[in-house]
Parts: C-alpha cells; sequence; structure tokens
C-alpha cells in the first residue's frame, strides 16, 4: 500500500522537541518556525541512517493514515506520499488544510485526538 517493510529497524527512534532555529517539514515542506514543536524519526535500517521530521500537523495526518492500514508489513509513509484513498472525517479535514499562516485551531489537540473515531 504505502511502505513494505521486509525486516526490522536495527534501532528507531520517536521524538517531540522543539525547533532551535527554522526547520522544515518532510512531509508538507512548510516551515516550521523556531520553537515550534516538531516529531523527529530516526532509523537505523541496512546499515544507513535516516532521519524525517513532521510539524505537528503532518504528524497527525500521518497517525490517521497509519491506523487505517491493517496489513503487519505495511505503513503510511512518514512523508506523507504514499496515495493512500481514503475519505476524511471533519476532524482530519480540518488538521489537513490548516496551514501555519491560519488563525490558530482551538482545542487543536482534542481535534487531532478526535481523528479516525466518528
Amino acid at each position: 500500500m504505502c511502505e513494505t517493510y521486509d525486516g526490522r529497524n536495527a534501532i528507531a527512534e520517536w521524538r517531540v522537541t522543539r525547533a532551535h532555529s527554522p526547520r522544515r517539514c518532510d512531509a508538507c515542506y512548510e516551515t516550521i518556525p523556531r520553537q515550534a514543536r516538531y516529531h523527529h524519526f530516526s532509523a537505523l535500517y541496512d546499515g544507513h541512517w535516516s532521519h524525517v521530521d513532521q510539524c505537528v500537523r503532518c504528524h497527525a495526518i500521518w497517525l490517521a493514515a497509519d491506523a487505517k492500514i491493517t496489513a503487519w508489513d505495511e505503513g503510511a509513509s512518514l512523508t506523507l506520499d504514499c496515495g493512500i484513498e481514503a475519505e476524511p472525517d471533519d476532524a482530519a479535514q480540518a488538521v489537513a488544510f490548516w496551514i501555519p499562516s491560519d488563525p490558530p485551531i482551538r482545542d487543536f489537540a482534542e481535534l487531532v485526538r478526535s481523528i479516525g473515531t466518528k
């Protein structure tokens, strides 16, 4: 479907951290401003390190997409370029189409938690 796994990462780590300088989200290419929280994934697989930075919005979208995949050896692409086709619920649409220059979404964390539960 999106990414097929043929083995396990030797090392894998998720971190939620703050940007010390502006960064770029590897999924939407928006700038993650200095001091903003973002999700960082690192993995060592077949002797090669890979790193992915996701803004909070793209991480929420990735979690919703990954939850829809039921095969044990597949998962949504961390860069959200996998072409999953699904009808998003209202919460997923609100998060997906919000950009940092828009007014803040009230109760953003609650909205993110509600994705895929209705």
